[in-house]
């Protein structure tokens, strides 16, 4: 799949669409050097695993190899990443 920028300074390539009843979909998160990611709410389970770079999210800074669950319901801050960052995103109901 291509890279959509889904804010400023962030892109999204979707490895698998969400698909089935539980809706389960898994995209790369790639945010440039010093962009944020607004706030949002989680309406299925995310797992998030940082394959570089560096984020700071719901209280956190991880980097390189780091992971990183969110549960459904569960509402992010606005996050962001001082280096820039690529993401794994796997979300599941």
């Amino acid at each position: 799949g291509d890279w959509i920028e889904i804010q400023p300074g962030v892109r999204q390539k979707m490895l698998v669409a969400p698909h089935g009843p539980d809706r389960s979909a898994s995209y790369l998160i790639r945010i440039a050097p010093g962009a944020e990611v607004a706030e949002h709410s989680h309406e299925s389970f995310e797992h998030c695993f940082v394959i570089a770079g560096d984020l700071h999210i719901a209280g956190r800074h991880i980097h390189g190899g780091d992971y990183h669950y969110a549960p459904r319901g569960s509402v992010h801050e606005p996050s962001h990443s001082d280096g820039g960052c690529l993401l794994l995103i796997v979300e599941a109901a």
